[in-house]
């Protein structure tokens, strides 16, 4: 039987800025870190709590990059009560094209 290759691989935007010298436990560590990229989104970005929760835990330190992109579009809300922007939609879209050539196209 191989190996598997893929177990060490990190998925694009895995949150590899997590310190692991740090004595807490991986979730403490994982929390502390979704908590500082929250605030950022709010204070920087000027995002509400709501969208910056989102952002954070789905998109890790790649929140950043997708907030930059929306302050530069301007980006607007989906719907008036959820927490996701238009670029949310053009990002996952990028992402499955990626995934896309990766496994048939490179194939």
């Amino acid at each position: 039987m191989k190996d598997c290759i893929t177990k060490d691989f990190k998925l694009y935007g895995a949150n590899e800025k997590i310190n692991k010298d740090r004595p807490e436990s991986r979730i403490r560590r994982y929390v502390a870190q979704q908590s500082e990229v929250q605030d950022t989104l709010m204070s920087v970005y000027h995002l509400s709590p709501e969208v910056a929760e989102h952002l954070s835990h789905f998109y890790g330190y790649r929140a950043y990059q997708v907030a930059e992109i929306a302050k530069k579009e301007n980006d607007q809300s989906l719907h008036p009560i959820l927490p996701y922007l238009q670029v949310f939609v053009m990002n996952t879209l990028f992402d499955y094209l990626i995934w896309f050539c990766v496994v048939y196209v490179l194939e």
